[in-house]
């Protein structure tokens, strides 16, 4: 395995990063804010998913993860990592990235099988094991494992301040159905022109723990008139849920929330309690 820099990443990362038009700041109001301008973020420079593969095959990472329907051996078990198909459509570029990189930066509390007696993180670092292209690649080729859904068919960009921003009225539906307790609420539009925003919380029925990475829809039927709506995955006041900005008609009838089978298996203890597809219907 190569180390170090590659000139072709440093042409590739120099590349990637000119193509966005630059941030043009007065010195005063860069380190106004912090040292860096009003609305800065540092963007993972784009990979190549195919090369990733190969780096993933490479390092043996199916040891320890399991990922669905890519031809890799099957060699992991329960206990080793998490199951990495569907992950892409979870997580960011750059959690992935710091993940490879320092796999101690986030250390999952419930999930204790993935834990050393040190309490630290199985998983070896490779900062030493990949050139920066590779390290790239690999995350671009994790972020492609979306699990089959269509990734990004909701910008929840900016809605974040919208949800928090208006409280959640009127009575919070909470019905348990299988092995999830399902809870919605809907915050009204702040303006009539603008959607509210449709929340739904699942949680185990018997641990009370949020279930994570579950393909989860809305079934908003009105009349004659039915719509079914992708809730994305998103960080709320309360923990995870799912999510969208959606307009609920006053003169909706029923709301049916759909939970698919889990795309991703977070511990032993729950591998096949969460495979099965359950919807719940809620009077509205």
């Amino acid at each position: 395995m190569r180390r170090g820099l590659l000139p072709g990443f440093l042409f590739l990362a120099t590349a990637t990063l000119a193509a966005a038009a630059p941030i043009r700041v007065k010195m005063g109001e860069l380190h106004a804010e912090g040292g860096v301008p009003p609305g800065w973020k540092f963007t993972l420079p784009r990979g190549d998913p195919a090369k990733g593969k190969e780096v993933f095959g490479r390092l043996e990472c199916y040891g320890c993860h399991v990922v669905e329907g890519q031809g890799f051996p099957s060699k992991a078990t329960d206990q080793t990592g998490p199951e990495l198909t569907g992950m892409g459509a979870h997580h960011p570029a750059e959690y992935l990235a710091e993940s490879i990189l320092n796999p101690n930066a986030v250390i999952l509390t419930d999930v204790p099988d993935w834990v050393g007696p040190d309490g630290l993180s199985k998983m070896p670092t490779y900062s030493d094991s990949l050139t920066l292209e590779q390290w790239t690649d690999l995350v671009a080729y994790l972020k492609s494992l979306t699990g089959g859904r269509r990734h990004g068919e909701h910008d929840m960009t900016g809605m974040h301040a919208t949800h928090d921003g208006h409280a959640m009225r009127g009575p919070e539906r909470d019905k348990t159905v299988g092995a999830y307790r399902v809870r919605v609420g809907y915050a009204e539009p702040a303006q009539e022109s603008r959607p509210g925003y449709l929340a739904v919380a699942v949680t185990d029925a018997e641990s009370g723990q949020r279930v994570p990475y579950l393909p989860v829809r809305a079934r908003i039927s009105s009349g004659r008139a039915t719509r079914t709506v992708i809730l994305g995955p998103r960080l709320g006041p309360n923990g995870l849920e799912y999510g969208a900005p959606v307009l609920v008609p006053d003169e909706t009838e029923r709301l049916t929330v759909l939970i698919g089978a889990a795309t991703v298996s977070v511990s032993p203890a729950e591998r096949g309690r969460y495979r099965t597809p359950r919807e719940v219907s809620f009077e509205w």
